[in-house]
């Protein structure tokens, strides 16, 4: 379990509002804080920990200062590293009476308005003295680019395994240094149960069939394996396991899309550890929805996928198919006209991934 070093979490939104009417960015934001928040006490409670929030309405003349969130004491910003820019802000013009300026962070090369949920979860836990330390474990082959992508959100530490010759490797002997998760990319069967053995929280990026998950559960019951990386819920029993995937696994998109189809604009909001829910999707904007389109789609998803040709659930067609699936569920939700388009082709699309999956 994650432990957090401090047992109080004091945290200040400042907003800008008129009455009971506040701005878009900074009521999305306030949505988002909420939940964090309500997340927070659901984990934390048990171990002591007291979350209060506070609520600092700003007047115009304040404003620079909105959508500002300090946790004990720090600013969001400077808990993640991130900047802060000044965009154009429509909302708030309308609510001032002004042209309008508002705060925005940049974090790498996102730029967000509205400040996203794993954003500020990520900061609540630095402000608590809790940073996730996450070891992704490979014998040479697999695990680079997930470590580079990975790091990027994570402290992470790159660990080097043995492959051994053998089918058979008896008394594997592993001196790992300390992680909150492990990520085997290990081709070994017999590696991988040396590393299920530390009793720490595991996610098998390459799996051995059911047979062997059915057995390292009952050395570890920490262990995921899921079908694909793209596939993991933040929904397991596993805390650390959840954390990681309410950034990394099954794909979430922000896309808005016009009445003929075309795809005006699409953010990655979580994605495959491997970058290929990013690559992919940059090549996305001002192409119309289509069959081919969303072929094309899935191709270069398996392109881009880094998922190893050999165990039994590791499948690069699939992790399009389910890339395929998510960006239209997506779609849909903003613009169901866009979704009907397709619909034929999605609904045959679905038949073959529950082959698949059944299958695997």
């Amino acid at each position: 379990m994650i432990t957090p070093r401090y047992k109080r979490l004091e945290i200040e939104w400042k907003h800008f509002a008129v009455g009971d009417a506040t701005c878009e960015r900074c009521g999305k934001t306030g949505d988002a804080l909420r939940a964090v928040i309500e997340e927070l006490r659901h984990e934390f409670t048990p171990a002591g920990v007291k979350i209060n929030l506070t609520e600092t309405i700003l007047d115009k003349t304040r404003i620079a200062e909105s959508n500002e969130i300090r946790m004990n004491g720090a600013l969001l910003e400077d808990l993640l590293a991130a900047g802060v820019v000044s965009t154009d802000c429509p909302s708030c013009g309308t609510l001032s009476g002004e042209s309008t300026c508002c705060r925005a962070i940049e974090i790498g090369d996102e730029k967000y308005e509205e400040v996203p949920a794993w954003a500020i979860k990520k900061a609540a836990y630095r402000a608590l003295g809790i940073v996730m330390k996450i070891g992704i474990i490979s014998d040479g082959k697999f695990g680079d680019r997930a470590y580079e992508i990975i790091r990027e959100r994570f402290p992470t530490e790159w660990i080097m395994a043995p492959f051994p010759g053998s089918p058979i490797a008896d008394d594997v002997e592993l001196n790992l240094p300390e992680c909150d998760l492990y990520i085997s990319y290990v081709r070994h069967p017999d590696v991988a149960l040396a590393i299920i053995e530390k009793q720490k929280p595991v996610i098998l990026g390459v799996s051995f069939g059911p047979g062997f998950l059915r057995q390292a559960k009952a050395i570890n019951e920490n262990i995921v394996a899921p079908v694909t990386m793209c596939s993991l819920e933040d929904n397991t029993w596993v805390p650390e396991i959840n954390e990681f995937a309410k950034v990394f696994g099954r794909p979430t998109f922000d896309v808005k899309v016009l009445d003929d189809g075309t795809i005006e604009s699409i953010r990655v909001i979580r994605g495959s550890p491997c970058g290929s829910t990013v690559a992919a999707s940059a090549e996305l904007h001002g192409t119309q929805l289509s069959p081919e389109q969303l072929q094309h789609y899935g191709l270069r998803i398996c392109h881009f996928c880094r998922a190893p040709r050999f165990g039994k659930t590791c499948d690069k067609e699939l992790s399009g198919l389910l890339h395929i699936r998510e960006l239209m569920r997506a779609i849909s939700a903003v613009s169901p006209a866009a979704g009907e388009r397709v619909k034929s082709f999605t609904d045959e699309m679905e038949k073959i991934i529950d082959q698949k999956i059944t299958r695997g």
